[in-house]
């Protein structure tokens, strides 16, 4: 397979975290967390009102669907990109066709899940801490067995003063391996408690202090991540518990009128200010080798510190192909079309676009298409209702994931059908209003 070069023109000494973002394609992006320009301190009200783009219409008959405070268009059937049966740790079509960066986020929650599952599923996580708890007994006492062993070898040892072998470093190594025995006998005296299960008043769950907190409905196993879920802190209420209690499953293209986030299949209610960062890849049913990757957040975050370098990320991805050398100058032999760095819109908010199309067929065969393009909105330092917007398409061809019966469609095919996803995006319409709206 052809592989093509990183877009090293752009200035590759300001963003050296650039990685290949498709195999065979190495159309490249900078990391999320790269420096960009601090906005403004408040946006101005209008441009409060250019997220909801109030003057859009759905087309009759399309489905909606959402994503962190966003909604948009689904004018075919999609699917999200959801970790198969299994333990649930991952977003991913499959191995090889992802974005290689989705994730859900709220504060210090995260969010995994898988599809399908069964209650089989749950019970293996309620039935886990037994085996677990089983293990890690034997482990110990095998540590234990070990160290025994090692304080006779030593006990026994004759005096070697050449290789600092004496009565004195003898007794203080059996003191330091009596410690390590007496922590592990504590071990295996306190793990009950260590893999109790935990009733957290959520029907259908399994939660344990080593593990996570396992949430199932409807054919799906959610798992939430976080820190100090299994006992309620001192003096007030235990808030990664709380968020999770409050979480909805919800219907693909279900869509919640009040204030909250969404992620897949699910809903968490709020008052409008809880922070998230979530970024998945979906996909449409007609055309599975072609995804469109959303990553949506509050700039401001430990992930996201200032707003996305949005001018540079569509300029990267516009220039590869452009630098000295063997892969670039085969970049360029293979180029289908060039989208140059330029402004477009998401929603009604002002935004950065650029990519490139190759043909990977060897020579004499038909032209197989494989593209990136690079969409986004830097967004607003701390404002809910103007988060930092990316939409990312790429394809993937047969070469790429064996599965796939075909190779990507034409390239003006796929960026009519990513011009439409942008087109529709806007802030999530809610009753009460958002906060920021509301002043």
């Amino acid at each position: 397979m052809t592989r093509l070069p990183s877009p090293r023109a752009v200035t590759a000494r300001r963003c050296p975290s650039l990685r290949s973002a498709l195999a065979g394609l190495a159309l490249l992006a900078c990391g999320a967390s790269l420096a960009g320009q601090e906005p403004p301190r408040r946006p101005t009200a209008e441009q409060l009102r250019q997220a909801l783009n109030t003057t859009y219409v759905t087309p009759k008959g399309q489905h909606q669907e959402c994503l962190g405070r966003l909604v948009f268009d689904v004018p075919r059937n999609m699917e999200w990109g959801l970790s198969k049966r299994g333990e649930p740790r991952e977003y991913v079509f499959t191995y090889d066709v992802r974005d290689g960066g989705e994730r859900v986020s709220f504060g210090r929650l995260h969010v995994f899940m898988t599809s399908p599952a069964t209650r089989k599923d749950l019970e293996y996580q309620r039935e886990l801490p037994a085996l677990l708890k089983k293990n890690a007994v034997h482990e110990a006492r095998k540590e234990i067995e070990s160290s025994q062993r090692i304080i006779q070898k030593i006990a026994a040892s004759k005096d070697n003063p050449e290789e600092g072998n004496d009565e004195k470093s003898r007794q203080a190594a059996i003191e330091e391996l009596k410690k390590d025995i007496k922590n592990l006998e504590d071990e295996i005296a306190n793990v009950d408690e260590a893999y109790r299960l935990i009733d957290i008043g959520i029907p259908d769950s399994v939660v344990y202090k080593h593990g996570g907190i396992y949430v199932y409905r409807d054919h799906k196993l959610f798992r939430f991540e976080g820190s100090g879920y299994a006992d309620p802190p001192e003096g007030g209420k235990n808030l990664f518990l709380e968020t999770v209690k409050s979480f909805r499953y919800r219907k693909l293209y279900e869509i919640p009128r009040e204030r909250g986030v969404c992620f897949p299949f699910g809903f968490l209610p709020d008052d409008g200010t809880m922070p998230f960062d979530v970024k998945l890849s979906l996909r449409y049913a007609d055309r599975p080798n072609v995804l469109y990757t959303i990553g949506t957040g509050i700039v401001g975050t430990d992930y996201q510190p200032v707003s996305e370098p949005t001018a540079l990320m569509a300029a990267t991805r516009a220039n590869i192909g452009r630098d000295p050398g063997p892969e670039n100058e085969e970049a360029a032999r293979r180029l289908l079309k060039r989208i140059e760095a330029h402004d477009v819109t998401i929603g009604a908010l002002p935004a950065q676009q650029g990519g490139i199309a190759v043909n990977t067929a060897d020579p004499g065969k038909p032209v197989t298409p494989n593209y990136s393009v690079y969409t986004g909105y830097g967004g607003w330092k701390g404002s809910q209702v103007l988060p930092f917007i990316t939409v990312e398409m790429r394809s993937f061809t047969r070469e790429q994931e064996r599965t796939f019966k075909t190779d990507p469609p034409p390239f003006e095919e796929s960026l009519q059908r990513l011009d439409a996803l942008l087109k529709s995006i806007r802030l999530r319409p809610t009753e009460p209003p958002m906060p920021e709206l509301a002043q």
